[in-house]
């Protein structure tokens, strides 16, 4: 709902969707009113134009007012390991997890320093029904690490956000953020050691359609909504791949909520050809949940109430994003 208006916003200005790269966190406690349909309004309450208008106007001139602004910048790449906060919270030890914080750090030719920072543990440490607006733990990271760094503009983004789920200290819900946000601000500042800059930062972009099957719900194994009831409640929005390369790394931004699991074994991959990758969820439509595929006849809520597209877009997503890594950004 917001995308088509900040696209339509940001051509005014010269730009496409070829230039832009959209990646978010979330939170289960935020503002509502931000989707026209039945589910939409089960999820956060009824629909408000006013509210899609004003997100779209503050993306956009947010993007206006930083493209007014540029300056001559180094770009490293880190990864920190951090299996305390995170754990598998789809199938438990059975499974993998995904526990490393990705980190570029950007260091401009005025002293002044930037970090965008991904990682899989979900914004979840707020539970159902919590009426305080919210940006839960990734919102208190923020904070914290503004706090402790003078001058320090951090950002966060989901990564693969998908079957991960954040480490709950406390039956306090706010010792809990308190836990998450101020640890992985610790582990970060303790871990400060910046590797080398890249010795080039090329930029490359591409901005793909994807194509999957229609989106079904399953009741059981056997029966299913057909895909026009599904649209009818749930809305029907375009999605694709964005895949950004910023020097020696790679941003791949996915719609959905993107496997912990599957980036793991993306990234591993990737390892081996001396590449970094960075997978991000929620990059502006949405498809539901993309797990792996030996784990979709679970009767759970990740892999049956939200996994629309059928039991092997797992593997389609893993291919699809090396293809694209190899061929588009790497000439491969």
């Amino acid at each position: 709902m917001v995308l088509p208006i900040v696209d339509s916003l940001l051509k005014k200005e010269g730009f496409s969707q070829q230039n832009i790269f959209y990646t978010t966190t979330h939170s289960h406690s935020s503002i509502g009113g931000w989707h026209p349909t039945l589910v939409g309004e089960i999820f956060a309450g009824k629909f408000d134009q006013r509210v899609i208008n004003h997100i779209a106007d503050c993306i956009s001139k947010s993007i206006i007012k930083a493209s007014s602004d540029l300056k001559l910048t180094e770009v490293s790449f880190q990864e920190i390991a951090a299996p305390e906060f995170v754990y598998n919270r789809l199938v438990g030890d059975k499974g993998q997890v995904d526990d490393k914080i990705r980190l570029i750090h950007l260091n401009s030719s005025d002293s002044s320093k930037a970090i965008i920072a991904t990682y899989a543990a979900h914004a979840t440490c707020l539970p159902k029904g919590t009426m305080k607006p919210s940006g839960d733990w990734p919102s208190a990271l923020r904070d914290s690490m503004e706090r402790k760094n003078a001058g320090l503009f951090f950002c966060f983004s989901a990564g693969a956000v998908g079957s991960m789920g954040p480490v709950i200290h406390s039956q306090n819900k706010w010792e809990s953020i308190h836990f998450l946000a101020h640890g992985i601000a610790r582990k970060l500042v303790e871990n400060a050691t910046l590797s080398p800059a890249f010795k080039s930062v090329d930029l490359k972009m591409w901005h793909q359609p994807l194509y999957v099957r229609e989106p079904n719900l399953r009741i059981s194994n056997y029966f299913v909504l057909r895909p026009w009831l599904f649209y009818k409640l749930f809305g029907n929005e375009k999605t694709y791949l964005n895949v950004l390369k910023i020097g020696e790394v790679v941003f791949c931004g996915t719609p959905c909520d993107f496997s912990g699991e599957l980036n793991k074994e993306i990234c591993n991959y990737e390892k081996i050809n001396n590449r970094n990758l960075v997978v991000t969820s929620f990059n502006g439509g949405y498809i539901g949940y993309v797990t792996k595929p030996k784990w979709y006849q679970l009767d759970t809520y990740e892999t049956r109430t939200m996994g629309w597209v059928g039991h092997d877009i797992g593997a389609y997503f893993e291919d699809i994003i090396s293809l694209y890594i190899d061929k588009i950004m790497f000439g491969g």
